[in-house]
């Protein structure tokens, strides 16, 4: 679904499917606030991180980060028509739930002016799953060979999550990953990156 639907389905509610306790906003409500919030530093926002990484790490296969069709709004508000504020979506959350609910506040109110389109920073998000990568001298000549198998998980502009072929090349610096031959590189891990409301970019790396 687009965006702008996903804003509406969240305003009119939708089942529940991913509950954080009861009372308790599910974890995907959580997950949306603090990683638009840039992850503070809070129990519900270390815990909503540390599900993201669960999720993006294959075991055995890697998930969505963001599952936001798991993340019901209740009946607060309207149907939407159009983007909707970061603040708003707190608001929302804080009034359909009464634990669990993250300190992220100052973050959305702060931003909500800024934010074109809400739920934007979805689209920021990208997930590199690198099952295998060695590149190493082989055979008799000792030709450097590169081998790998990787994947790129994105959103796309209407808001579905889906995985892409991904060429070594095109794997950020900041994963760690480096294509030298001498010394055989080795490498095997998942690592995503995002940014937030305020426009603060961050990443996570993950070796397994």
């Amino acid at each position: 679904m687009g965006l702008s639907v996903i804003a509406a389905s969240l305003a009119l509610g939708v089942a529940v499917q991913a509950q954080a306790g009861s009372g308790g906003a599910p974890m995907d409500c959580v997950i949306l606030l603090c990683m638009g919030g840039g992850f503070p530093a809070n129990p519900e926002c270390n815990a909503a991180k540390a599900e993201v990484v669960r999720r993006i790490t294959p075991n055995p296969h890697s998930e969505p980060p963001l599952q936001i069709w798991n993340c019901p709004m209740g009946a607060s508000f309207p149907p939407m028509t159009g983007p909707m504020p970061p603040a708003r979506v707190l608001r929302a959350v804080r009034q359909n739930w009464s634990e669990n609910v993250p300190e992220v506040a100052p973050v959305m109110v702060a931003a909500e002016a800024a934010v074109t389109e809400t739920l934007a920073f979805i689209q920021s998000i990208r997930v590199y799953n690198v099952m295998h990568y060695s590149h190493a001298k082989q055979g008799r000549d000792e030709a450097c060979t590169e081998s790998w198998s990787m994947q790129l998980g994105s959103y796309r502009a209407d808001g579905h999550y889906v995985w892409s072929g991904l060429h070594p090349s095109a794997v950020p610096d900041w994963t760690g990953l480096t294509r030298i031959c001498n010394p055989t590189s080795r490498y095997r891990g998942v690592a995503f990156e995002w940014t937030d409301y305020s426009g603060h970019h961050d990443t996570e790396v993950v070796r397994y």
